[in-house]
C-alpha cells in the first residue's frame, strides 16, 4: 500500500525532522494547506504575526535562544519583500538565516525562510 501525503503534509514531516518546533508567519489564503497541515503536528507551533517582516526576526531570536530551527513564511510579493527586511534585521544582529532562493516562474509557490545556518561576513 502507498502512502499518500500531500505536499503540505511532507513539508510538515521533513519541518519535524529537522527539529522545527516554531513556525512564524501571516495566515493567507495561499498558506492554507500548510498552516492546517501544521496544526495537525503537536510538535510544531504556529505562530501568527502582524507583518512579514517580524518573522524572520522572531525565527533569529527562536534560534539564539534555544540553537533549534525556527521557519518564517511568507508568500510572493510584497509579503516577500517583507521577509527580506526581517532577514537584513536578522544578518545584522549576526543571527544564522537561510533564505529560500524566488522562483519568479511559479508565484503561487510560498516562500520560505528558515532560521539555522551561519553567514559568514567578510572581514
Amino acid at each position: 500500500m502507498m502512502l499518500s501525503l500531500t505536499g503540505a503534509q511532507a513539508l510538515v514531516r521533513v519541518l519535524q525532522a529537522e527539529g522545527v518546533g516554531f513556525v512564524f508567519g501571516i495566515v493567507g489564503g495561499k498558506l492554507a494547506p500548510l498552516i492546517h497541515a501544521i496544526s495537525q503536528q503537536p510538535a510544531i507551533r504556529y505562530v501568527g504575526v502582524r507583518h512579514e517582516a517580524a518573522g524572520p526576526m522572531m525565527a533569529a531570536a527562536v534560534h539564539a535562544g534555544s540553537g533549534r530551527m525556527a521557519v518564517a513564511l511568507g508568500e510572493m510579493g510584497p509579503g516577500g519583500l517583507n521577509l527580506a527586511s526581517g532577514m537584513g534585521v536578522a544578518f545584522g544582529n549576526s543571527c544564522p538565516c537561510w533564505p529560500s532562493p524566488p522562483t519568479s516562474t511559479a508565484p503561487q509557490r510560498i516562500r520560505t525562510v528558515a532560521c539555522s545556518w551561519t553567514w559568514t561576513r567578510a572581514p
